[in-house]
């Protein structure tokens, strides 16, 4: 499934809605998405025999190829056991700046399709390409495309020598109004595509060789604010290698959107959750420097936890991403602060409450 989702790679779009890539990666592990997708045929219909589910989890964080990255673990199943299915699958991302990496395997597409076709060598090739890019780039304006890395391989079709060009381009689209089965949404949105072209040489050098693509792949990636991804999408494709006497044949796409929780608790399943939403009193009181804030979720909502000074100055987001229910705790650190009174904010939904805190140096 890896292998289908990132034959293209990802991004963002243009309302006057939030614009910093902060804002859309949730702050904390703990966050579960879950959606309903769909195989896509040759005309990108829905092929409703190939429905499936998924579900994402941000589990850790840690080192991951040089970087500190975020990890998103994925499962996908049937309806009746998504609940439960092991995850076998991982995403690597981290924010810096205001553009949301990620790190690609391009090596993968080699193994997904170029093996009957040019030499197993080329994949190898392809390998060297793997690594972070910023796919979601919120410094780029609307319309905007850029070339994230480009490289020429050279590799054989049987006897015959081929030169080859992979690029990997993102731009940005408009900012669009997306309705997926969870709700409506005002959401960013790129395109990213990864192509292939022959390089022939028409005329003599020193004038570059022509490109002749050969090789497309595509994903456009809807964002909300605090949702992280509602919608992505990625087209099907047809090939045509009959001018190599290869085949000709079309790889379906794939579609998925941002769903509910498909399991609310049941009564029997209650006893293991919080009844209701709870906000604690930190501990220590007074602290010094850091302190624990401790929660509960009853069921699968969209949490924030900020702190404010005595003026009502937003001093720290702690929490803000949707969380499955249970209980939860977090540290708040005053190091940088001064002697005081602080308060804790917790809302999901229509439920809001807001407790004192001493920090004493």
């Amino acid at each position: 499934m890896k292998k289908i989702l990132l034959l293209v790679f990802f991004f963002l779009g243009g309302f006057s809605i939030a614009q910093n890539a902060s804002d859309y990666f949730p702050s904390s592990p703990g966050a579960v998405w879950f959606y309903q997708s769909n195989m896509l045929d040759s005309l990108n219909n829905p092929i409703d025999s190939l429905g499936f589910f998924q579900k994402d989890s941000f589990a850790t964080t840690g080192q991951y190829h040089g970087s500190n990255a975020n990890l998103i673990l994925s499962a996908f199943s049937s309806l009746d056991f998504i609940y439960f299915s092991r995850y076998f699958d991982s995403s690597f991302y981290y924010i810096n700046s205001n553009k949301i990496y990620e790190y690609a395997e391009i090596s993968d597409v080699a193994d997904s399709l170029l093996f009957f076709f040019l030499d197993s060598t080329f994949a190898q090739q392809l390998a060297t390409l793997d690594g972070w890019y910023p796919f979601l780039d919120f410094s780029l304006n609307v319309n905007d495309e850029v070339v994230l890395f480009e490289k020429d391989f050279t590799t054989h079709y049987d006897t015959l020598e081929i030169n080859v060009r992979v690029k990997g381009l993102t731009k940005r689209m408009p900012d669009e109004s997306v309705t997926v089965p969870l709700d409506t949404y005002q959401a960013v949105k790129f395109r990213n595509r990864l192509r292939f072209y022959f390089l022939v040489q028409v005329l003599p050098p020193p004038l570059p060789p022509s490109e002749i693509p050969f090789l497309s792949m595509e994903r456009n990636v809807w964002l909300a604010e605090n949702f992280w991804i509602v919608k992505e999408l990625a087209p099907s494709n047809y090939y045509d290698f009959s001018e190599f006497d290869g085949p000709s044949f079309y790889t379906p796409g794939v579609v998925r959107e941002l769903i509910d929780n498909p399991f609310p608790i049941s009564v029997k399943d209650e006893t293991n959750y919080p009844k209701s939403f709870e906000l604690s009193q930190n501990y220590p009181n007074p602290f010094n420097p850091v302190t624990t804030i401790k929660y509960s979720v009853p069921s699968e909502s969209f949490v924030t936890l900020k702190v404010y000074d005595l003026l009502g100055n937003e001093i720290s987001t702690l929490v803000s991403q949707r969380q499955s229910p249970g209980k939860y705790k977090v540290d708040f650190d005053g190091e940088k602060l001064s002697s005081g009174i602080y308060f804790y904010t917790m809302k999901s939904g229509n439920f809001i409450d807001t407790k004192k805190m001493i920090l004493l140096k």
